[in-house]
């Protein structure tokens, strides 16, 4: 009623049993289209976990540990910059004090960002993600190394590109696309 959300569906399950389904709202405001029961969402952030358990069955077979640094599998972040002070050209930067770990990754702790705040590090992120659709993975990677990390990895927690960054480690382990090695073993 507030126009806060388009639609809304709801459904709770007991034991294996569905005791409630229900749509509310539109699919689709602007077209007049009414939400179905089978209408298909963009999960965003929900891939988040599913990433997750992907590196984590390569970790179960025995393919890294939470704490080797993850330069030893994406050799591309090895040297990266972290941000200190300044913008744009006049940006200061010093060296990482402690390599990436995997575990970092895992828990947001890496220092990446994802261009969501108007802090300097993140002009930069937007600056260099406007253009990702169109970059390969290696290329990608390769501009993702080049921008400096928001602070000292390990150091503190800061929502951003970590989970991508697992799933392109997924993807160097396996030696295949994350969606090819996702639909093989989780879906």
């Amino acid at each position: 009623d507030d126009k806060k959300l388009s639609g809304i569906l709801t459904l709770v399950a007991r034991n294996g049993e569905i005791v409630h389904l229900e749509t509310q709202g539109m699919h689709d405001r602007e077209m007049g289209k009414a939400l179905t029961e089978d209408a298909i969402f963009r999960i965003y952030s929900m891939t988040k976990p599913i990433t997750a358990t992907a590196a984590l069955m390569l970790w179960e077979q025995g393919k890294f540990h939470m704490h080797d640094p993850i330069a030893w599998y994406l050799p591309e972040f090895k040297d990266l910059k972290v941000y200190v002070s300044g913008s744009g050209d006049d940006m200061v930067v010093e060296d990482m004090q402690a390599p990436i770990r995997i575990i970092d990754l895992f828990l947001h702790t890496a220092g990446f960002s994802y261009g969501f705040t108007n802090s300097e590090v993140d002009k930069a992120y937007r600056k260099t993600m406007s253009s990702a659709a169109n970059m390969s993975r290696d290329k990608l990677i390769k501009a993702i190394a080049e921008l400096p990390l928001n602070h000292q990895p390990g150091s503190q927690w800061n929502y951003g590109i970590s989970t991508d960054v697992l799933g392109f480690l997924v993807e160097r382990l396996s030696g295949k696309k994350l969606g090819e090695f996702m639909q093989e073993n989780i879906f």
